[in-house]
């Protein structure tokens, strides 16, 4: 008896484990990783940036909501392709060797990648005799590296900045969009000091990355892409890039 009765209590605590589980699964939240990269997405903007607002408001139009887990760029691609712990990732460029783990949605938001130079600095672009600045981990467009500069890797973008404003490099590439927003928010002192030379020498779509072994990726990134339509058509996209000062 005491047996029968010791095997229905763990019958009925299974039973209780696996709702939960299936709770969890089914739960109309989607969870990505995101690296801390203002002025598209940072903890210390207004709704953590631009981005994140505009899934936010993409997918509540189907009963979704949206939780962000900040953290560094190779964690976030890890992290996010197991599909475990978080959904996906968001801010992510596409890459045919990703899509072994990734659904991507529709495009969201466009980087424009250029070479920077201080004011008063020649500069002849058929020339490859410059020392060109960027960042560990960045990508270098094809034209860049073919060019053959001088490359120099940093930890960050503002180290770069001092390096191009005191000469010690003629050249950076950035998103103009960073370079906007370090100039108006941390760097007051380089306000005019930079040129951005056009046209950019690449043009890089972000997208958000829904991990394959998730659970309905294929339902999530429907549901992302239907309210990205929405939100566009509305004026709801456009309203949150202009109030962020980004440049589409």
């Amino acid at each position: 008896m005491k047996l029968l009765c010791l095997v229905k209590h763990l019958l009925t605590l299974l039973i209780i484990s696996s709702s939960h589980v299936s709770a969890a699964n089914e739960s109309n939240t989607i969870v990505l990783t995101v690296m801390d990269y203002p002025p598209y997405h940072s903890l210390s903007m207004e709704q953590f940036g631009p981005i994140p607002r505009i899934i936010s408001a993409a997918i509540s139009l189907s009963g979704y909501s949206l939780e962000l887990k900040f953290v560094p760029w190779n964690r976030a691609i890890e992290e996010a392709k197991t599909g475990e712990q978080v959904d996906g990732i968001m801010g992510v460029w596409y890459s045919e060797e990703r899509t072994k783990y990734f659904l991507y949605s529709d495009p969201v938001m466009t980087n424009k990648w250029s070479l920077i130079k201080k004011n008063g600095t020649a500069i002849d672009l058929a020339s490859s005799n410059y020392r060109l600045g960027t960042v560990r981990g960045y990508y270098i467009p094809e034209s860049v590296k073919n060019k053959g500069y001088d490359i120099e890797l940093v930890a960050d973008d503002e180290k770069n900045l001092q390096k191009l404003f005191s000469g010690r490099i003629q050249l950076t590439l950035l998103d103009e969009n960073y370079l906007n927003y370090l100039i108006r928010v941390k760097h007051h002192r380089y306000k005019d000091a930079f040129t951005i030379i056009k046209p950019p020498v690449a043009m890089m779509t972000q997208y958000i990355a829904i991990s394959k072994k998730t659970v309905d990726p294929e339902q999530k990134i429907l549901v992302i892409n239907h309210g990205l339509k929405k939100i566009k058509s509305s004026g709801t996209f456009d309203k949150i890039i202009k109030q962020e000062s980004i440049n589409n």
